[in-house]
């Protein structure tokens, strides 16, 4: 009887190590393609992560064929294609960009990224048509980045402030920094040289004006909005806000369109007919203020203002009318 146990014990032991024997080789296989399925995964993303890192430190002209080998190598990865997309966009290469974002849409239709990607590529090429297609394709996704769309799109261009001529020691440069924020692509490049500028002279308008406008472009709505403010309060100290000449004229112009691309509709209104009553006939006033009254729901209003516009430019009208059309919200 005890030597039966003593070989039931011994069988019992046996299986169990051969059991555990089993396990850990099956573990063990496992580990081992584990790994490789997710390290290439983890390259990939910590590949793409480092592309991203340097394009902000330094630009994309250091990393553009490492990026265009990344693309190859990935050729269904949607983030591939929306980072060439992004390099060529800032060498001012917008329709070539606007293609590789459609690429990237096309791996990833659904994609928030990449639909407003296309949607702003679209809007610097003045297809406004395009803009208010993926407009509708995003509010069936995601209302809030419907809204951010929504408020570029219908806006008018938001343009520097170019007076007749420039003062003091840093004209050229400003002269310089005004152009670059002319050209999309050169935007960041204006940063240094209106710095310089203000820190000479704190209270120049114009410096803070096209700061406002930098700002205004890289969507940075509440630096943008605090260099309006202290546009404002320069303008009030000096009496340029009671007179109703260019200075004016160009502050309310450009506080109104960084209201409205921020989704301030309604202080925006305020702004554009600031604008009205200084030129009647001002294109880009009579544009945003429609397009504004038209976001708040005042349709009526709306139209009375692209009834005037058309009179003045048709074209301007008529990119004006398709943003009217669209209500599908």
């Amino acid at each position: 009887m005890k030597n039966r146990r003593i070989v039931v014990a011994l069988a019992v032991v046996v299986l169990m190590s051969g059991g555990a024997i089993g396990y850990w080789r099956w573990a063990s296989r496992g580990d081992r393609r584990a790994p490789n399925v997710e390290s290439e995964k983890q390259q990939r993303s910590r590949h793409y992560r480092s592309l991203v890192r340097r394009i902000r430190a330094g630009g994309c002209e250091g990393v553009f064929d490492e990026i265009e080998a990344f693309r190859a190598r990935y050729p269904k990865l949607g983030a591939a294609w929306n980072l060439k997309a992004y390099c060529l966009e800032q060498r001012g290469e917008d329709k070539k960009a606007l293609a590789l974002y459609r690429e990237a849409l096309r791996r990833s239709p659904k994609h928030l990224m990449f639909l407003s990607n296309v949607a702003k590529s679209c809007f610097r090429l003045d297809r406004i048509g395009c803009s208010l297609k993926m407009l509708r394709r995003i509010r069936g996704i995601s209302k809030r980045q419907a809204l951010v769309i929504q408020h570029l799109v219908t806006s008018p261009a938001l343009e520097p402030y170019k007076p007749t001529h420039f003062e003091g020691r840093h004209a050229k440069s400003l002269a310089l920094a005004v152009g670059y924020l002319e050209a999309s692509h050169r935007v960041v490049r204006a940063l240094p040289l209106l710095q310089a500028a203000l820190k000479e002279n704190p209270d120049d308008l114009v410096v803070l004006l096209n700061l406002a406008v930098y700002q205004g472009k890289l969507g940075r709505w509440v630096p943008a909005k605090e260099y309006l403010r202290r546009c404002l309060t320069v303008a009030a100290k000096s009496g340029i806000t009671s007179k109703r000449d260019a200075r004016t004229l160009a502050l309310q112009r450009i506080r109104a369109v960084i209201l409205h691309r921020s989704g301030d509709y309604a202080t925006a209104t305020k702004a554009y007919r600031i604008v009205l009553t200084i030129d009647p006939h001002h294109r880009g006033a009579l544009y945003g203020l429609a397009a504004a009254l038209f976001n708040q729901g005042k349709k009526s209003d709306a139209l009375d203002e692209y009834k005037k516009l058309k009179a003045l430019d048709a074209k301007l009208s008529s990119r004006l009318f398709r943003i009217l059309s669209a209500d599908d919200r």
